[in-house]
């Protein structure tokens, strides 16, 4: 029996899927790992840890969706003002381009710095 078969992946996908569980795993493990460090209760940890997936079955469906719309348009006002991924330039440069409110507080014909990635 295969990786992709015994994992449950998509045949038709099996590589993007079987990343993004490598990246899941990654991420428990980080967070094990810096929680190991920061020694703080395993017994915390374990309540909390399965306390989320209790809340998340138990919540309440019209406050999730007042949430989730709240966020879509907290995202909404980031996209349309252009903040995004942020390079090491400036805050204000972000893969969306120059934020349009840093970009008015510069003047009219104020050339902007040239973007160089770090590397």
């Amino acid at each position: 029996m295969g990786v992709a078969r015994r994992l449950r992946l998509d045949p038709g996908r099996p590589l993007p899927q079987l990343l993004l569980r490598l990246e899941g795993f990654a991420v428990l493990l980080a967070a094990v790992v810096l929680y190991a460090k920061a020694d703080f209760g395993w017994i915390l940890f374990a309540v909390l840890f399965l306390a989320l997936d209790v809340s998340i079955a138990a919540y309440n469906a019209d406050l999730a969706t007042r949430l989730a719309l709240i966020w879509l348009g907290h995202i909404g006002v980031d996209r349309f003002l252009g903040y995004g991924l942020k390079y090491p330039t400036a805050v204000k440069d972000t893969n969306l381009g120059r934020v349009w409110l840093c970009t008015r507080a510069r003047g009219p014909g104020a050339p902007y710095p040239a973007h160089q990635p770090s590397g």
